[in-house]
């Protein structure tokens, strides 16, 4: 891999003077520099640095660091070949600027031997594109491929020539029922491109490095590889229609959620309190010293409930409390016992497909989580998939480290985790988030829309959360979470999760493989080209799971 010439520090304030000087200018910009502008497009798998428009004229711009980034430039200028009112602008690691229509886009050769790399993945240089993987001498590279890709962009692709080119960069030989999936109708380079990308998403889908995954898929038998296949091949919605509706969960009036909670249902706790303490005073001036005298947290609380009752007769103020708090604990037992009840629901229906992580500390917390879940399973684009899904605010338990231990459960049964962020974090959902990641499963992480603060966090969330990437304990393998805005795009992610109908796609950053939700740009796996990195994790992380790990 050719050695960079900027320095990543250098290269992001050459694209912040870019950027804007392009804003100065009247341009609308897109850039990549972290939260301070929206992130440009993808282009053929990589995204660059800036993206302008004004009154219909589009500027795209590319620092390059050096060599490095040649199959990112080379993209560029095919873009701007097939994309001639564009103007593309490339700027070189020593200041030259040119345009990538004056370029020669590179040659059916050329994008062949790249998807090669792609396959493989190895960084392709513009010197040697297969340079980290090639065994053979340039000319009898040379002659494999003339004999399978020609000028006219058509290649003639046989399981034969496939495995020379494989048996010269250090690979094993490819079964032919692999072949035949992924290359039978490819007849130019631009099919045997499509072809290459839809592997790559399988391979990133199921494992977190390429060479492994090559392995796995190109040398498995044909049973191994449909087992393979179908982890990203779309499901039919018939398995999930053809259960009953899912009616087992009794609902609990809404303003009644709330004294479920072991810290929103205070308001009891409020009120005996406050019997208490008129019950020990003999005058109105003797409540209020008496209030005055609390610790800061309790008078406050209790003045709160004061503040709009008749303090002048001791007498009525404790049947006012008393007949208050009657009414207000009999609705807390009906609205607990219905949740004990679907607690035991819960344990005993045969499947849980969705959990619902989310924090419940206010009622108001309980009443905007309970909507919540409605408009999501409520939406017209998950009605026919009958889903079994926890919801916990129908849920109830008596003491906190039983219902720990009942959600630890729910998580494990649940195919997917729907996370509902709020305005906070907390370590119990957090938990709850990672440990998904850590199974191996997907989050989706609602982020409401509406004010600055909420990009802010749905951008973390996306890009720089911690929690956000985790490593299945089992495989190895990155996983990253959805973020989403409104309830429906939640709904219509989790048809896509279940039915494997999301839109991904690949690009290459920061020498990171990165395979995206097309629609919302969320990471969902994460491979690094990094050779040191990726070969110290796969060796401890394989050793470790062979139970060889010591302590010193």
């Amino acid at each position: 891999m050719g050695k960079a010439v900027l320095l990543p520090s250098e290269h992001d304030r050459l694209v912040r003077e870019h950027a804007l000087k392009l804003l100065r200018d009247g341009y609308s910009v897109q850039a990549r520099l972290g939260g301070w502008f929206e992130a440009p497009t993808p282009i053929h798998g990589y995204r660059p640095d800036i993206y302008a428009t004004k009154n219909g004229k589009q500027v795209v711009v590319e620092i390059a660091k050096g060599s490095v980034d040649w199959p990112k430039t080379s993209a560029l200028e095919r873009f701007s070949q097939e994309n001639p009112h564009i103007e593309v602008r490339i700027i070189s690691s020593d200041g030259t600027e040119s345009l990538a229509s004056d370029a020669k886009a590179a040659e059916q050769r050329q994008r062949f031997l790249i998807a090669i790399a792609k396959l493989l993945g190895v960084n392709p240089t513009k010197d040697s594109i297969l340079s980290e993987a090639l065994l053979c001498p340039p000319w009898l590279l040379n002659e494999i491929v003339e004999q399978i890709v020609h000028s006219d962009g058509s290649i003639h692709l046989s399981l034969i020539g496939f495995n020379r080119l494989m048996l010269n960069c250090r690979r094993p030989l490819a079964s032919e029922h692999f072949f035949h999936w992924l290359f039978s109708n490819v007849s130019t380079v631009d099919a045997f491109e499509r072809a290459v990308d839809t592997y790559r998403v399988h391979a990133m889908w199921t494992f977190g490095n390429f060479k492994f995954a090559y392995r796995q898929f190109a040398t498995c038998s044909q049973a191994e590889l449909e087992q393979l296949k179908a982890k990203v091949a779309q499901r039919t919605p018939e398995l999930y229609q053809a259960r009953s509706r899912f009616t087992e969960i009794a609902e609990i009036p809404e303003n009644d959620l709330p004294l479920l909670g072991y810290l929103s249902s205070a308001q009891l706790d409020v009120l005996f309190f406050l019997d208490s303490i008129v019950g020990t005073v003999v005058s109105p001036n003797d409540l209020l010293a008496q209030v005055e005298k609390l610790p800061p947290t309790a008078r406050t609380c209790i003045t709160e409930a004061l503040r709009k009752r008749d303090t002048s007769d001791l007498n009525n103020l404790r049947i006012e409390i008393h007949r208050e708090t009657d009414a207000l604990f009999e609705r807390q037992e009906t609205a607990r016992q219905v949740g004990r009840q679907n607690t035991l629901r819960y344990l005993s229906i045969p499947y849980i497909d969705v959990y619902v992580a989310t924090s419940m500390r206010d009622p108001e917390d309980f009443l905007s989580q309970h909507r919540f879940t409605n408009q999501v399973f409520e939406n017209e684009s998950l009605k026919d998939l009958n889903l079994r899904y926890f919801d916990p605010t129908l849920s109830y338990v008596d003491d906190r480290v039983t219902k720990g231990v009942i959600e630890c459960l729910m998580l494990q049964r649940a195919s997917v985790t729907l996370y509902n962020a709020g305005a906070t974090d907390t370590m119990g959902k957090d938990s709850e988030l990672a440990a998904t990641l850590a199974q191996g499963k997907p989050v989706i992480v609602y982020v409401p829309e509406g004010t600055d603060k909420l990009d802010r966090r749905a951008d973390t969330f996306r890009l720089d959360h911690p929690l956000g990437l985790q490593i299945d304990h089992d495989t190895g393998v990155a996983h990253g979470v959805l973020v989403a805005r409104t309830p429906e795009k939640c709904a219509e992610l989790l048809r896509g999760i279940l039915l494997n109908t999301l839109d991904m796609r690949i690009r290459h950053e920061g020498g990171l493989y990165l395979l995206e939700e097309h629609t919302t740009g969320s990471v969902l796996r994460v491979v690094t080209d990094d050779a040191l990195l990726t070969h110290t994790f796969w060796t401890y992380f394989r050793h470790h799971q062979d139970g060889n790990e010591r302590d010193g």
